[in-house]
Formats: structure tokens, C-alpha cells, sequence
């Protein structure tokens, strides 16, 4: 997927905090491990077909616990779109890594569904999940990005809309994972092509985060 990158985008001519903490058991952060705010600010100014837009978000200090900080990119070099990363976890205790806690699978289908209607009050018209195939598997709206199962796997959504003020195509994607007993997520909106915006969805938190790396 990483190799066929480069070669989509070249083809090619602000996003919302997560929404209110959920219930769950309150999570104590392992002593030395850095803040979210922290966590965001070490990610690199410049990624392949994303710069570093704005200072990072903490909606921590804002008097939002549970929802972390986040960064958000703009594309550079002809990619027609922005990104946001975040990093949180709703004072929820996070034991699975990647994509297998099931935790992770339920966060990927509130936050569809908030995009959903977010975006349907005005901004974008007729905003819905796509089917796509991945890696040869059947179709299906629930992506997987990276390894299957494991530290490394993440699961996304692809959606496809229409600006409402001047018709343009846009493709939307939302991809999360679990690291080091925090959410990690992507979102991604892209001029007319859903399937690329997930797989730069995708590919964005190995980007800032390789599994090797803890937080």
C-alpha cells in the first residue's frame, strides 16, 4: 500500500475533536509516559504530501479530560486535501493494542457516525460510507490499514460526499488504532477520491507513530 502511495496522489490535479468522553474505567497514565499535547508536538513539521498547518490543539487544558490533543496537516506538493491526527482516551484503560480492542472498532463507528452528521448540516451534502476492497479481501466498510491484527493493525471508514456550496466531490476517511493505552486517529478529506483518502488515512499514523514507537 505504501509503495502504490506516491503514485495515486500524483494522480491527483478542519476537522472536529473527538465528540464527549465516553463512560468507562478512568485510565491513571503510567508515570513518564508524555502528555497527548506532548505526544502531537513531537510529530514531524513535514510529511510526504503533508505540512504541518497550525500550532496543536489541547483540548486537555481547554477543560475537555479524556480527548488529548491533536494536530492537523494541509497538503502540499499537488495533494488537494487536509489531515488532522489525535491522540486521547476518553479516561478509558486501553489493554489491547491496535485495532483487535474492541474499543478501537467502536470509537471508528462513533466517529463515522458524528462525521456523518456533523457534516450533513450544511457543509457537505449526501455524506456516506463507501465499499471498498482492500488487500484482495471481500468489500466492506470497515478497512483494514497496516497488519491485520496486532500492535500495528488499524481500522478505517472511506466516505464520499458533495461540497454543498460549489458541488465539488469530496472524499472523506477516518482511520483508528490503539497505542500504548491511547486512541490514535486520522482523519482525511480529499477532493473527489474517498479510497485515497483512506489510504492516506491509513498510512498517516505510521507515519507520525511506527508501531515500534510507544507514546
Amino acid at each position: 500500500m505504501r509503495a502504490l502511495l506516491p503514485c495515486l496522489l500524483l494522480t491527483l490535479a478542519a476537522c472536529a475533536a473527538p465528540g464527549a468522553p465516553q463512560t468507562g474505567i478512568a485510565a491513571a497514565a503510567p508515570a513518564g509516559r508524555p502528555s497527548p499535547l506532548a505526544v502531537v508536538q513531537g510529530f514531524r513539521e513535514e510529511l510526504p504530501f503533508l505540512r504541518r498547518a497550525d500550532a496543536p490543539v489541547d483540548y486537555e487544558a481547554a477543560g475537555r479530560p479524556g480527548l488529548g490533543a491533536s494536530v492537523r496537516y494541509v497538503g502540499i506538493r499537488g495533494l488537494p486535501g487536509h489531515a488532522t491526527v489525535y491522540v486521547y482516551d476518553r479516561g478509558l484503560t486501553l489493554t489491547v493494542e491496535g485495532a483487535d480492542n474492541p474499543q478501537a472498532l467502536q470509537e471508528l463507528e462513533n466517529s463515522a457516525a458524528e462525521l456523518i452528521a456533523f457534516a450533513n448540516t450544511g457543509r457537505l451534502r449526501d455524506l456516506s460510507s463507501v465499499t471498498a476492497q482492500v488487500n484482495g479481501g471481500p468489500p466492506s466498510q470497515i478497512l483494514t490499514g497496516g497488519p491485520a491484527s496486532g500492535p500495528g493493525s488499524t481500522r478505517c471508514r472511506a466516505l464520499a460526499g458533495t461540497l454543498t456550496e460549489t458541488g465539488v466531490r469530496v472524499g472523506e476517511a477516518v482511520c483508528v488504532t490503539v497505542r500504548d493505552g491511547r486512541f490514535v486517529k486520522t482523519r482525511v478529506t480529499l477532493r473527489d477520491r474517498a479510497t485515497v483518502a483512506f489510504m492516506i488515512a491509513s498510512n498517516l499514523i505510521t507515519e507520525v507513530l511506527p508501531p515500534a514507537k510507544t507514546l
